[in-house]
C-alpha cells in the first residue's frame, strides 16, 4: 500500500518524478509476481498435454475424415510442432498414428464383424475402400479380404502377432495418459 501512496505522491510532470514513479511501478510489480505463485509446466509436460490431445481427438475422431490439420488445429498449435512433439513422444508422425489407429480399428472389426470392406473403410474415416484397402495391406502386408479369411481360420500365428501388435499400441497410448 505504501509504494502506491508513494506513486500518487509523485504523479507530477517532471523527469524526476516520471523517473521515480516508474522506479516505484517497477518495485510494485515485483510484490505482485512475489505474492502470486505461477504455474511453471515445464516443456515436457506441455509437450505430453499436447500429444494426449490430440490422441483423445484421434480415438474420437477416427471414423471421419479428419486430417493432420483438423487434429493440430484442435488442439491449437501448428502442424509441424504437433510432427515434432508427435515424434519425440510416440515414435511416429501424427498421420502415422492416425492410419493405425485406423487400421487397428479395422482389423478388430474385420474379425468380430461381417460387415463388408466398404462398410469397414467408411467407418473407418476411409471414403473410398480402394484407398482403405491400399493402406491396410502397406499396414499389415495383406489384403483386408485376406486377412479377414486368415484370421477366420482360428488360432494362427498371425492371429497372435496381430494380438500382440494391438496389444502394445493400446499400451502406447495407455502410457501417454498415465503422464
Amino acid at each position: 500500500y505504501r509504494i502506491v501512496k508513494d506513486m500518487m505522491e509523485h504523479n507530477t510532470f517532471g523527469l524526476s518524478n516520471d523517473l521515480r514513479r516508474n522506479g516505484q511501478l517497477g518495485i510494485f510489480m515485483s510484490v505482485i509476481a512475489e505474492g502470486t505463485e505461477v504455474d511453471q509446466k515445464n516443456e515436457a509436460d506441455k509437450a505430453n498435454t499436447y500429444v494426449r490431445k490430440a490422441v483423445a481427438f484421434i480415438q474420437s475422431n477416427y471414423c471421419n475424415p479428419v486430417k493432420v490439420t483438423d487434429v493440430a488445429d484442435y488442439v491449437c498449435i501448428n502442424r509441424s510442432y504437433l510432427y515434432t512433439l508427435f515424434q519425440n513422444s510416440m515414435g511416429m508422425s501424427p498421420q502415422q498414428f492416425l492410419t493405425t489407429f485406423r487400421i487397428t480399428k479395422a482389423t478388430e472389426l474385420l474379425q468380430l464383424t461381417s460387415l463388408s470392406i466398404e462398410s469397414i473403410a467408411l467407418s473407418c474415416g476411409y471414403h473410398d475402400p480402394l484407398v482403405f484397402t491400399k493402406a491396410f495391406k502397406q499396414m499389415k502386408k495383406m489384403s483386408p479380404t485376406a486377412y479377414r479369411r486368415e484370421m477366420s481360420k482360428g488360432e494362427t500365428r498371425r492371429n497372435k502377432e496381430h494380438l500382440k501388435q494391438v496389444e502394445n499400441f493400446i499400451n502406447q497410448i495407455n502410457s501417454l495418459n498415465e503422464t
